[in-house]
């Protein structure tokens, strides 16, 4: 064998003749030997050392890669008389190896370690267990298509040689590199759509093979194209629409466009848009499906800009009693949709006050306020009430429903007098 220089110290053992041992073992030598291991299996490890040292160890290495960790060295009561050090058993592969033994120690250095006898590489089970193999990817009742990446995770007492991956029991490829896992890529449109069955083959160094439990996908590369289906709801020039109700019957919606007809467009399942003017739009909407398969759907929206507006923003009254008459009097203030005052308003109304009634206008101001007066009340009354019969603009529709009042002291339409 080799070993880390030409000096190598040897000595006769108590044994009797014929028993030789390597001596004066110092921490940091070593020996290497060739060896051929016949089969792959697990192997234990033997030697035959004295020492009066207690932390001595050995490192045994196959082709420079520690299989074994540091094996203690007990002592044995002095360096003649010898015992045994024992580890293992540990995997070791078939075929032609170097072996090394590498001495050291833990703790204290010794100075001289221990001296060793023999060596003995023993292969203490022979029994080969068949491989494990399970598909993880794709999982079970998966929907694939195109291009298809299939993993397995295996494993084997002494090692994996190969996966083969089968669909419906056809290869479709074989691993040999579990390096980096076991998996192929398949095409899958090399088979027509439907359920299809994924099987995994584990084969072992020693010829031993195993097949997955089945794992069932469904194959999809024919794209059924999806539906675009919207609404349209409209208020004056703006309308909002809705596509959520679009629909793909084997996917999922993954692109939403929109064209309004008036040169402008959107996105997004919901959108809304305001045309310039009134008239009618072909609304049109594209939807993309997650396979690239698209659809299209078209409506007419009509549009109108709505009417301008105004209402009473306020409403007060005054009542005046003098000694043989009164009278009342009202401040209306008329308003735009924003609240701003409208001028050249022309309010009309009505007071009351029992069966007596009296129709008046007035006509508002620059800030939209206008005052009318009910002259001389019939003798004797103690309240009245006035009511906003009409309001009429040049431009604008007078919108009652929008009375308001801020102080509230009427409800902008009606006010009593007192």
């Amino acid at each position: 064998g080799a070993y880390w220089n030409d000096d190598v110290d040897k000595e006769s053992c108590s044994d009797g003749a014929g028993c030789y041992s390597v001596g004066w073992i110092e921490s940091g030598e070593w020996l290497s030997y060739p060896v051929a291991i016949t089969g792959a299996g697990n192997y234990a490890f033997s030697f035959r050392v004295a020492t009066p040292n207690s932390n001595a160890t050995i490192r045994v290495l196959i082709d420079d890669a520690d299989v074994s960790g540091p094996i203690a060295i007990s002592s044995t009561g002095g360096w003649q008389t010898w015992g045994n050090a024992t580890s293992g058993p540990v995997p070791l592969p078939a075929g032609s190896h170097t072996l090394k033994l590498v001495f050291g120690y833990s703790g204290t250095n010794p100075g001289y370690l221990f001296n060793l006898n023999s060596a003995t590489v023993t292969q203490s089970v022979a029994v080969d267990n068949p491989p494990t193999v399970a598909i993880t990817s794709p999982g079970a009742t998966t929907t694939v298509a195109g291009l298809v990446s299939v993993v397995a995770t295996a494993s084997d007492d002494i090692g994996v040689a190969r996966v083969e991956f089968l669909v419906d029991g056809a290869s479709i490829g074989v691993d040999t590199n579990g390096g980096d896992g076991w998996a192929v890529t398949w095409d899958s449109s090399s088979v027509g759509d439907g359920a299809r069955t994924l099987t995994a083959i584990a084969t072992d160094s020693a010829g031993q093979s195993t097949t997955s439990a089945a794992i069932t996908i469904n194959v999809k590369n024919l794209n059924a194209p999806p539906q675009a289906l919207f609404t349209a709801a409209c208020s004056g020039l703006s309308c909002a629409f809705d596509a959520s109700g679009s629909l793909d019957p084997d996917g999922t919606i993954v692109g939403y466009a929109w064209l309004f007809g008036d040169g402008g467009s959107g996105s997004g399942s919901t959108t809304s848009h305001t045309y310039s003017g009134s008239g009618s739009y072909t609304v049109t909407l594209t939807v993309t499906d997650n396979q690239g398969a698209t659809a299209q759907s078209s409506k007419t929206v009509d549009v109108a800009a709505l009417a301008a507006t105004m209402h009473i923003g306020d409403l007060d009254g005054s009542y005046a009693r003098f000694w043989f008459w009164t009278s009342a009097t009202v401040s209306v203030r008329v308003e735009a949709g924003d609240g701003s005052g409208v001028a050249s308003a022309t309010v009309n109304g009505t007071f009351r006050q029992g069966t007596w009634s009296k129709r008046m206008s007035c006509v508002t101001g620059t800030a939209g306020v206008c005052t009318i007066s009910s002259g001389t009340l019939p003798s004797g009354t103690a309240s009245a009430s006035f009511t906003v019969d009409s309001v009429t603009h040049a431009t604008l529709t007078y919108d009652a429903t929008a009375n308001r009042d801020p102080d509230g002291d009427s409800d902008g339409t009606t006010i009593s007098i007192r």
